[in-house]
């Protein structure tokens, strides 16, 4: 396991997800199993990357990583935890970006990745007033990702999914963006600890309001 702080906030929040912890060990194996593939490090691209537990598990399974969040104070929260994982020699470029303007730029320095991580907010902003909105920039982010050398087809795991109504907004937003691009390819699992809310998203039956 890796060592992080946690610094409790009056919303409730601590710092991370533990929710993800299926998510950052396959993570660790898709990471280690592309080092083995290539011989070589693989390059990973974290973006809306909070404060770096995606990017230490990815460092610390091989990966060169480049982390990006749009809030300095959270990337200094994501070193803190680099010291703390034991992690500072790791291969880490700390970026404080807006994460569309920072993937165009580096489409034009011609860098190439072999993973992305994505794990956008339905709203934000960046550091100098950039607004991310889900529902029109994430098409514009999926066409950028095979000239970043993506091919592969696209995995979202929504955790904690309640009825559902997270990962159906996601499908619609995407397929309305395959049927534009019929290459795309995407795959979304679903879960949640209630058996009960499930069924519920099974059925995808909603009101109105």
């Amino acid at each position: 396991g890796l060592r992080f702080e946690l610094r409790p906030a009056p919303s409730g929040q601590v710092g991370f997800f533990p929710e993800q912890i299926e998510n950052w060990q396959w993570l660790d194996e898709t990471v280690r199993a592309l080092a083995r593939r290539d011989a070589e490090a693989p390059a990973v691209l974290n973006l809306f990357g909070y404060t770096g537990a995606s990017t230490l598990m990815a460092a610390r399974a091989g990966g060169v990583v480049t982390h990006v969040d749009a809030s300095k104070k959270v990337i200094g929260f994501a070193r803190d935890n680099q010291a703390a994982a034991g992690l500072s020699d790791a291969p880490i470029r700390w970026i404080c970006d807006d994460a569309l303007a920072f993937v165009k730029r580096e489409l034009r320095r011609g860098r190439r990745y072999q993973g992305v991580i994505l794990d956008p907010p339905k709203f934000g902003r960046g550091p100098n007033g950039e607004t991310w909105r889900l529902e029109s920039d994430l098409p514009e982010l999926l066409r950028l990702r095979p000239a970043c050398g993506l091919e592969a087809p696209m995995r979202i795991w929504s955790a904690g999914c309640s009825s559902g109504e997270e990962p159906y907004s996601l499908a619609m937003t995407l397929e309305e963006f395959r049927r534009r691009e019929p290459a795309f390819r995407f795959e979304i699992t679903a879960t949640d600890i209630s058996l009960e809310v499930l069924r519920r998203a099974v059925m995808a039956i909603y009101p109105r309001e």
